[in-house]
């Protein structure tokens, strides 16, 4: 939890100890979290660590995840199959809802509301709705707690978490910092409450901090006199709805300050990114266009080349369809292909082209493929990336998007992404298809088959590894995928050359140890392996295996 230390020194303290203890214990596991937002890489990096992002849930995951929450939260519940199923319906049916679901906290807001309501498409309207839940529904409806008479009610906690969100935004990390000192918030929530006409509202103030913290789940203490928002996405649809807020209802907030001084300020700043997004969704049409016309118009330079566009790609998104932004939308969607698609004819060699410039093209593959995903046309360009661009990070990416945003059109994107899998001729862009066969068509009759294929037939080391890998989590209550792997263990032609690869022997036998640790195969196979395997580096680790089974008295 690296990101919940928030004083640079301290925290600059703590990555020099995680460091040295890694480096002093080389067999212990270490793990570092932190979000993304506020992450310096290199130090980890120059120690050797490796360094992964966590992807959100995927369609089969999701549902996995509605199955076992209805089941034990409804019991034998009759309405339960058909909430169940109204759930899965919505994030199918609603763009919106689908791009929230991912998340397991708000997938788990959703299901809360789902069983008293539909769900509201609207991103702010369902991020409102969550904070409702948590704000009085979750003790009224689910603790069934009894409120005295005098209790501050839901929408004052909301305006307060507002000004305490807008504040954040002032302080010295911003909203990057999610962070403000317990007497600023006291002062905060002193000052409304008197203005409201609570009684001793300085007491109040602190009960009320200790109630977001433990009851509501909306604060958390972060040390060091210091709260947070438990989740960005409450600090960054309350600071929007604030800003709005201030601009439509109270009127003290000219359009000039909040596009000059709102986005013209921040537009730069990631951290401020979805604060934007949302305040586009919840202004006016013909105000959310001015604000996408003033994106797309700045010069942005470097390093944020280009991401003034990305920006503006989502806003419109949010701001939604609308016959006033069908030329806004035509045009962008051409520079981003554009950005995406031509800025390699610019270099002399692919080790020219820029690693930042690389970066940006795959945001530009993500975003086009999530705001226009009902237009034919960006189809069809997705799969003339994937098969003409030179560079494999850009091909990986436009591959995951076709599976993910076109699941359904089948057979026409299954049969692609299973060629890919079988034939393509990089590694890279094999993985890339088996894994999205494996985890988005995992139910299809010939999946396993195409996937046991690349496991036994690839030339390529890597790509009998993602496949075995795959396998063997997705189909390991299979008997015949057992058998398959034990013999992939001992018939695989792996055959190092250089300490970097992977090998799919390995990769087995961990399978086996993972899911059949018990079984009296793996053992045997573990101990033949850890004499007989040809590659050096499966046998010391095999012989680690065996070592660490002795001593946990296996």
């Amino acid at each position: 939890g690296l990101d919940e230390v928030f004083d640079r020194p301290t925290q600059a303290a703590v990555i020099d100890d995680m460091i040295r203890f890694a480096q002093q214990y080389p067999q212990a596991k270490v793990l570092v979290t932190s979000r993304i937002i506020g992450y310096n890489p290199e130090r980890f990096q120059h120690a050797g660590f490796r360094q992964f992002t966590i992807q959100p849930l995927d369609a089969t995951e999701i549902h996995e995840f509605i199955d076992r929450w209805y089941d034990p939260a409804m019991g034998s519940d009759a309405d339960k199959v058909r909430l169940k199923q109204r759930l899965k319906d919505a994030i199918e049916n609603s763009k919106a809802i689908a791009n929230l679901a991912g998340n397991p906290l708000l997938l788990t807001m959703m299901a809360i509301l789902n069983r008293r309501q539909e769900l509201p498409r609207d991103r702010a309207d369902l991020y409102d709705q969550a904070s409702r839940v948590l704000l009085y529904h979750w003790d009224v409806d689910h603790k069934r707690l009894q409120l005295p008479m005098d209790a501050i009610g839901r929408r004052e906690k909301q305006e307060m978490l507002r000004l305490i969100a807008y504040e954040m935004q002032a302080g010295e990390e911003g909203l990057k910092g999610n962070l403000i000192g317990v007497d600023r918030l006291t002062q905060i929530l002193t000052d409304y409450l008197r203005d409201q006409g609570f009684n001793e509202p300085r007491e109040k103030a602190n009960q009320l901090i200790q109630q977001l913290r433990e009851r509501n789940f909306i604060l958390c203490y972060r040390g060091a006199d210091s709260y947070g928002f438990v989740h960005r996405t409450f600090l960054e649809y309350f600071c929007a709805v604030e800003i709005v807020n201030r601009f439509e209802k109270q009127r003290s907030m000219s359009f000039e300050e909040l596009r000059d001084e709102v986005f013209g300020e921040n537009w730069q700043n990631e951290a401020w990114h979805e604060v934007l997004r949302l305040i586009s969704g919840m202004v006016n049409v013909h105000i959310a266009e001015q604000l996408i016309l003033y994106l797309i118009n700045e010069d942005a330079g470097i390093p944020y080349e280009n991401e003034n566009l990305l920006l503006a790609a989502e806003c419109l998104f949010e701001a939604g369809k609308s016959p006033s932004l069908e030329t806004i939308s035509t045009k962008l969607l051409e520079d981003l292909q554009n950005i995406a698609s031509a800025s390699f004819a610019k270099a002399e060699s692919l080790d020219a082209y820029d690693n930042l410039q690389t970066k940006i093209s795959r945001k530009a593959v993500r975003t086009i493929s999530k705001v226009w995903r009902h237009e034919p046309k960006v189809r069809i360009w997705l799969e003339a990336v994937i098969q003409e661009n030179p560079f494999l990070r850009i091909r990986f990416v436009a591959i995951q998007e076709l599976a993910r945003g076109w699941r359904d059109d089948i057979p026409s994107t299954l049969n692609i992404i299973k060629t890919i899998a079988l034939a393509d001729k990089y590694s890279f862009t094999c993985c890339a298809a088996i894994q999205e066969l494996a985890r988005g068509w995992r139910k299809l009759p010939n999946t396993f088959e195409v996937l046991r294929e690349c496991a036994l037939l690839s030339v390529y080391g890597d790509v009998r590894f993602t496949a075995i890998q795959e396998l063997g989590q997705g189909w390991k209550e299979e008997s015949k995928v057992y058998d398959f792997i034990c013999e992939r263990i001992i018939s695989d032609p792996f055959e190092r050359e250089v300490d970097l690869e992977v090998n799919p022997r390995q990769v087995a036998l961990q399978t086996l140890l993972t899911h059949y640790p018990i079984s009296p195969k793996t053992l045997s196979l573990l101990h033949d392996r850890a004499i007989n395997d040809t590659d050096e580096q499966l046998r010391e680790w095999a012989q680690e295996q065996l070592k660490k089974m002795k001593s946990e008295g296996q």
